[in-house]
């Protein structure tokens, strides 16, 4: 999953869309290479950048990747302080800035603890042990259910 991979109907819903369909459509048109295949490495789970096997949290630290370039407004290939996008926004997370991570133009325009708390999931999505990873089904059993009080893991 990445940001391409998203879209928005009429009514703000969001779709999700997969690489899988434009490849089929590629190769019918005889278009189609595997360098095309190939995920970006931004949006890869540690173990299956290792191993290249699918596991099923795989897509679960991709959707942490993307919630964070949305909370920051940064894209995962800009130079963030001479550092990765990720190793930038972890080294925010471990230090608990949040603040520092919050694209300062919304800053004043949202509910912070609505983004604190997207903060919070985007960081248990992205856990490098993929067992500790939030599953996509505790993903939105927060979105449905949150509450200022409603504690995650």
């Amino acid at each position: 999953m990445r940001p391409n991979n998203i879209l928005v109907n009429h009514d703000y819903q969001p779709l999700l869309s997969y690489y899988g369909l434009a490849k089929n459509q590629y190769e019918a048109l005889g278009q189609f290479s595997d360098a095309m295949a190939l995920r970006p490495f931004e949006y890869l789970a540690p173990e299956y950048a290792q191993s290249g096997i699918d596991m099923s949290k795989a897509d679960v630290y991709s959707f942490g990747t993307v919630l964070l370039e949305l909370i920051s407004g940064r894209k995962t290939l800009e130079d963030t302080k001479g550092q990765s996008f990720l190793r930038w926004a972890r080294s925010i997370l471990r230090e608990k800035k949040y603040m520092e991570l919050i694209d300062p133009s919304v800053q004043e325009s949202v509910d912070l603890y609505q983004l604190f708390w997207m903060v919070r999931v985007a960081e248990q999505c992205l856990d490098w042990d993929p067992k500790l990873r939030m599953s996509m089904h505790e993903v939105y059993v927060y979105s449905e259910f949150h509450h200022p009080y409603y504690a995650l893991r």
